[in-house]
Formats: C-alpha cells, structure tokens, sequence
C-alpha cells in the first residue's frame, strides 16, 4: 500500500507494480506457512496481479489496444479458470471452487462489460458441469440413459421453439453479437 500511494500521489500508476510484486511474495510466504500447496492459490494470486496490470497500464488503454488488452485477459483469466478445471476431477469440493470460479468470472463480466471474463467464465463453469456429469455416467451407468433422454428431450423442445421463433431468434442473436462487440 506505500507505493500504492506513492503512485498515487506522483500520479506514476506503474509504481503499483511494486506492490503487486510484494503483495505475491507476501501471499507465497503466507501459503508456505500455511502449508497451503495447492496450486491453484498460486495461479490465483498471479492472476489477478496479471489482470490488474493489464486493467491500469498506460500502454494498454487506447482503443487501439483493445483486442491486445483482450488477448492478456484471456490468458491471465484463462489461466486461473483452467487450473481450477484440472483439479476438478479430482474431488467434489474442488468442483464447486471451479465451478464459483466460473460463476464469479461470468458475473465479472456481464458488470463491467468485459468479454474475456465472460468467455472463460463460461467455458469454465459448462466444462465443470460436463466433467461431473461424465464422471456420474461413469459411476452410475444407468444415469446414462436418463441424461441422454434429458437432453433429447430438451433438444427437440429447443429445435421446435427456434422453428416457430426463427426471425425473433436471429435478430436476438445478432442483436446480442453487435452488443458484445462494444465491450471490452
């Protein structure tokens, strides 16, 4: 927080990086002695410095810098979501921490008009979903036929409903691209 206010003050915002820099340290001793090995703490932590400094750097704030900006969130974003995901499989409670991961990046997102954190939001939470729901087929082999009936069902319904509403769906689609397209 020192450089935090030193770069406010001096309106010098690269400053911060310092203190995102002790900040990490600080958080890695702190998991060291917490016995905290997990890495997703760590990716954590480095993500959101990473998604911070691509948020403040001068460099990166001119329109013409959008889809660079872009591509960074994508990867520190992208980042957390997937070492949340590899760890899912393993356990339950690690799934739900996904799966929050997921949630919390969609409705990051959908605030602030950010489209990384909505791509990876939701490619993270429906790949959490998927992995589970596979690993319950795998469990419980009848679950199989419930699912599929399930999702036939819901095909069909979605089918018929696009059929009777095709023009209303189209420009509702085009509608939500061109929109998507103004955000970050």
């Amino acid at each position: 927080t020192f450089y935090a206010a030193i770069a406010r003050l001096n309106d010098a915002i690269r400053l911060t990086y310092l203190s995102v820099v002790l900040s990490n340290w600080a958080l890695f001793r702190f998991y060291h002695y917490q016995n905290l090995t997990h890495a997703l703490w760590y990716v954590l932590a480095l993500g959101m410095s990473a998604l911070y400094i691509f948020q403040v750097e001068p460099s990166l704030r001119s329109p013409e810098a959008r889809e660079t900006r872009h591509t960074f969130r994508l990867f520190a974003a992208g980042s957390i979501g997937l070492t949340a995901l590899l760890h899912s499989p393993s356990d339950l409670p690690m799934s739900l921490v996904a799966a929050a991961i997921g949630i919390v990046f969609v409705l990051a997102g959908l605030a602030v008009h950010v489209r990384a954190y909505l791509f990876v939001g939701t490619l993270t939470f429906v790949s959490v979903v998927l992995i589970q729901v596979w690993s319950a087929i795998a469990q419980y082999s009848f679950l199989i036929w419930a699912i599929l009936i399930g999702a036939g069902i819901a095909i069909i319904l979605f089918v018929a409903n696009f059929e009777a509403r095709r023009d209303r769906m189209f420009s509702l689609w085009q509608g939500l691209v061109s929109e998507l397209s103004t955000w970050e």
